[in-house]
């Protein structure tokens, strides 16, 4: 199983459309921890409760798709359950006893970073940047209420910051070069939200669609 970018997007897409459904989400949208859960779940590391990892297992299925929320300094991981730790311990009798994790995979399939103030974005970039996946996620949003130029101009930082960040990481150490980053970001446009996406690669150029 590989969640591509435009995978992803299908499936954010889906997701959201799901929970703007009902006029609810407006009161959530004006409170960041209150958004923040609304997407993710609550601050607690969980492979049960957060609303987009289950929507992702949903689709994936539950035996394939594992999620966990609160992963070290990441928001959401997703992953591969067949990816699964597999290793020897000593069992009460000094005997070597096989281990398999399930929820301990070799590798993420996706890590994801949600962060409210697009200002503040560029410190999930950089957290993105320190560990191994075939997609890494950053979804933002703009400021509300503003005109179409300075939303784009919102837009543009927050290119240019990934691109600086992923490109000056990857100087240094680079990771696979299949890797993949999707930027995400959201603006509430009157009673609806619409977003924008972005794909870049390791360098930090953006893929054309």
């Amino acid at each position: 199983m590989e969640i591509t970018a435009s995978e992803f997007i299908s499936t954010w897409k889906a997701f959201m459309t799901f929970k703007t459904q009902t006029p609810d989400w407006k009161d959530h949208w004006n409170s960041n921890t209150d958004w923040s859960n609304f997407i993710l779940g609550g601050k607690k590391s969980s492979n049960k409760t957060s609303p987009i990892g289950q929507f992702f297992q949903n689709k994936y299925g539950e035996q394939n798709l594992g999620f966990r929320s609160e992963d070290g300094l990441v928001d959401l991981t997703l992953f591969d359950k067949s990816d699964a730790l597999e290793f020897e311990l000593l069992d009460k009798n000094w005997k070597p006893e096989k281990i398999r994790r399930p929820d301990y995979p070799c590798h993420y399939q996706v890590l994801i970073e949600h962060e409210n103030n697009i200002y503040t974005a560029w410190e999930e970039i950089a957290k993105l940047t320190y560990y191994r996946a075939r997609l890494k996620v950053l979804i933002t949003y703009i400021s509300d209420d503003l005109p179409i130029d300075k939303r784009n101009l919102e837009i543009k930082m927050m290119e240019s910051s990934l691109k600086d960040v992923i490109s000056k990481s990857n100087r240094i150490f680079p990771e696979h070069t299949s890797t993949e980053y999707l930027l995400i970001i959201g603006a509430k446009d009157r009673d609806q939200l619409v977003w924008n996406y972005r794909t870049f690669d390791t360098k930090g150029d953006i893929i054309p669609e």
